[in-house]
């Protein structure tokens, strides 16, 4: 074979290779061990529960991706465990930064103090969630932060059904009890004719809405479709990358005007699946006049 065959063959094949590798890990939501692995955190309080759950010995298996996070589901299919993706808080610096022009030092500088500050919003979100909505979120341990040793490794499988083990201490996480989301269990209920159970789940919902924000809390991502279930016995937040404190919200005013807000886009859809829920979803706003 002559050489310039045999580099566009072997370039052929880098190709095929590189494209396969990027096929790869698409298809297994840009998910890397590497990605929840912590490199280094700010200095704050640790945020950890201290009774280590059983749950966390046995395999985890994917389930989806936020913004945020990484959810794998347990075995059993009784909790979430969410991972933080830590290639998304951190920030590279350029080796020998202090050579850059000053302009450029300063767009670095500005870099790293947006990613840290997503950082703390991410933990003081979580900080609220485990101190005042703990119930409402369905938390069982919150480890952010980790300053101990824990010397269980943590058996993940990927989406593409590949085992992966790393050690909890190496990376930040939080175990929730698995929620089911709104339209899938309002669904069911309305499949099955069970009207009054639909409304139970529909009086739980609100609760949870009205709970928080006579709590003051905000939450800044409140697309409740996605970010709040159900569980066994009451509805709960499954996000919890939103919340932070803000007084105003204990004002009705301001609270009833939220709650309708947020419950908008669901008291639309119930409209085209029954028209009784749909009613009494307007007549559980109309109660918080």
């Amino acid at each position: 074979m002559k050489k310039g065959a045999l580099f566009f063959f072997l370039g052929c094949m880098a190709l095929g290779y590189l494209a396969s590798r990027v096929g790869v890990y698409s298809l297994n939501d840009k998910f890397l061990l590497s990605h929840i692995t912590l490199k280094n955190s700010p200095s704050t309080t640790s945020l950890v529960n201290e009774e280590l759950p059983k749950t966390l010995s046995r395999p985890f298996f994917y389930l989806d991706q936020g913004s945020q996070m990484y959810a794998f589901k347990s075995e059993d299919g009784e909790y979430v465990l969410k991972l933080i993706k830590q290639h998304r808080l951190a920030f590279f610096k350029i080796p020998s930064s202090h050579l850059l022009a000053s302009f450029l030092q300063e767009i670095q500088r500005e870099k790293e103090e947006e990613k840290l500050n997503k950082r703390l919003r991410l933990y003081e979100s979580c900080k609220i969630a485990w101190n005042e909505l703990r119930n409402e979120c369905g938390l069982v341990y919150l480890g952010i932060c980790p300053k101990h040793n824990i010397p269980i490794p943590l058996t993940l499988y990927d989406k593409l059904g590949r085992k992966h083990t790393l050690l909890l201490d190496s990376t930040e996480f939080i175990l929730q009890k698995k929620g089911e989301l709104i339209a899938p269990t309002l669904n069911k209920l309305i499949s099955k004719g069970d009207i009054e159970g639909a409304k139970k789940r529909l009086d739980q919902l609100f609760s949870l809405l009205l709970l928080r924000c006579q709590k003051g809390i905000f939450d800044s991502d409140a697309f409740i479709s996605k970010n709040a279930g159900f569980i066994e016995d009451r509805a709960i937040y499954l996000d919890l990358g939103g919340f932070s404190k803000n007084g105003r919200m204990q004002n009705p005013r301001i609270y009833i005007l939220e709650i309708e807000k947020i419950s908008s886009k669901l008291r639309l859809w119930l409209n085209g699946q029954n028209q009784e829920l749909a009613n009494y979803s307007t007549d559980l706003i109309n109660q918080l006049q």
